[in-house]
């Protein structure tokens, strides 16, 4: 087996001066008691919403409803990327026919998708 030495290039940076610009992009910010507000770009942003709903597809409990609710006023503020990421997410999952329960999960799900391409319509639209 052979083995290859990779020298990182100045372009990489190691993983101290990674988590130092995480610290400094990322500021969390307590406006008042019991609220906490973070500052993030809008692909960190966008990830981290695309990464919350990818985890509650197919779960058949209270958290699909939960984090879709949390996520749905957010939508305008998430990238037009991670929207278009979501949208070929919940058309895989309809695919597969994994929404979870037809009666409880699937309902939501479907309305999550449909209120997806909304907002991209709206923005083709709004330009």
């Amino acid at each position: 087996m052979k083995v290859a030495s990779i020298t990182p290039s100045k372009d990489v940076n190691s993983a101290s001066e990674i988590k130092k610009n995480v610290r400094k992009n990322m500021a969390m910010k307590s406006k008042k008691p019991g609220t906490i507000s973070v500052e993030m770009d809008e692909q960190d942003f966008g990830c981290l919403c695309t990464c919350a709903i990818r985890y509650c597809m197919g779960r058949e409990t209270y958290m699909p409803s939960l984090i879709r609710d949390a996520v749905r006023p957010l939508l305008p503020k998430i990238g037009d990327k991670a929207l278009s990421v979501m949208i070929a997410d919940c058309g895989r999952q309809r695919e597969y026919n994994d929404y979870g329960s037809e009666t409880i999960d699937k309902p939501g799900w479907v309305k999550w998708e449909q209120e997806l391409w909304a907002e991209r319509d709206r923005r083709k639209t709004d330009g």
